[in-house]
Formats: structure tokens, C-alpha cells, sequence
């Protein structure tokens, strides 16, 4: 068992999915209309990796369904965060995820790279003030 984000937002403007996890607006990553539209995505990718090291004692368990958008992302997060975590010798964590990023979300997508490396600081400083990370 594992501990997802069922969720999935389009723009209303231009119709690509993002996730408005900014309280008090989130710009579309693509087109840059504002929404006042809200998900608490940061705090809810914490407890889902949080879950994930309780019950499995790593940030990425063994198997992983995306079944939403938000899921999609937080597989990408995981995989950033559990990689650099587990590689002693790669010591800067932003070029680390922006090339891991660069990799994993395609060419045609690639609005959403500072977007989900935005929302990785956020939560790998997170959890670092909590000493999970």
C-alpha cells in the first residue's frame, strides 16, 4: 500500500494540467494566467513520503500506480529525492533535480521542469527542517 494524491487541475485558459499549490495563486506554467484556485499538494506529498518511510523505510515505494496527475508529479519528486539522497557524491541538489527533470518530463511538457523543481525545494526543505531528509 502506498499513499497517493488523487487529483488533477486544468488551466483555464489554455487547458494543460498544473498544480496550484500556492496559496493566494499559482500562475499556469505554460500560458501565465493567475488562479486563485488552491490544493495543499506540498503538505500532502510530506505525509505521503512520510507514509512511505514509515511503512517501507524509503521515499519511493516498491510499487507505484499513477493514477492522476498529482501522482505523476509525485513519482517524479520521489525519484529526485530518493536518488540524491542515496548518492553521496552528487552534492548539488539543484542541478541535480533540474537535469533529473529534464530527463523525465518530455520536450513537449517542458513548461512544467521549474514548476515541479519549484514544488521539490519546497518539500525537500520541509522535510530537512524536520530531519526526515
Amino acid at each position: 500500500m502506498s499513499l497517493h494524491i488523487a487529483y488533477d487541475y486544468q488551466c483555464p485558459r489554455c487547458g494543460v494540467n498544473f498544480i496550484p499549490y500556492k496559496k493566494g495563486g499559482t500562475e499556469c506554467p505554460k500560458c501565465g494566467v493567475a488562479t486563485d484556485d488552491y490544493f495543499n499538494f506540498i503538505d500532502r506529498a510530506i505525509a505521503s513520503i512520510k507514509y512511505h518511510l514509515e511503512y517501507y523505510g524509503k521515499i519511493h515505494p516498491g510499487a507505484w500506480l499513477v493514477s492522476s496527475f498529482a501522482d505523476a508529479i509525485l513519482e517524479d519528486i520521489f525519484e529526485i529525492l530518493e536518488i540524491f539522497k542515496a548518492s553521496p557524491n552528487i552534492t548539488d541538489f539543484n542541478s541535480f533535480a533540474e537535469t533529473v527533470l529534464g530527463q523525465r518530463i518530455p520536450e513537449h511538457e517542458k513548461y512544467l521542469r521549474q514548476h515541479v523543481f519549484d514544488m521539490v525545494i519546497i518539500i525537500k526543505e520541509k522535510l530537512e527542517k524536520e530531519g526526515l531528509y
